[in-house]
């Protein structure tokens, strides 16, 4: 799942990526020294996702293609919104009921 974060966050666009990224700088440093080696298992139930800039792109062509997706506030949401540039998920554990 995505973790949610409180509003002001959530509108800062790329100044809320240090705050997010903290708890993976160990694994971005390990990634830039050894970009080869296995993955950390202290870090197998969460993940950092941060798109290109070639993604982004793609993202406002996908809106710019649905008439009813692009609106003027779907504009501020695509340049504003942490949630378009970078995501930290969470891995949910099932339950069986």
């Amino acid at each position: 799942m995505v973790a949610s974060t409180w509003l002001f966050r959530k509108y800062t666009l790329l100044g809320d990526l240090p705050l997010t990224a903290f708890p993976f700088l160990g694994r971005i440093l390990q990634a830039l020294v050894s970009p080869a080696s296995k993955a950390d298992t202290a870090y197998g139930n969460k993940a950092l996702v941060v798109n290109t800039w070639h993604r982004y792109l793609k993202t406002r062509e996908a809106f710019r293609n649905h008439n009813s997706q692009y609106s003027w506030d779907r504009d501020l949401y695509l340049i504003f919104s942490r949630y378009v540039w970078f995501n930290d998920l969470r891995r949910v554990e099932r339950i069986n009921i």
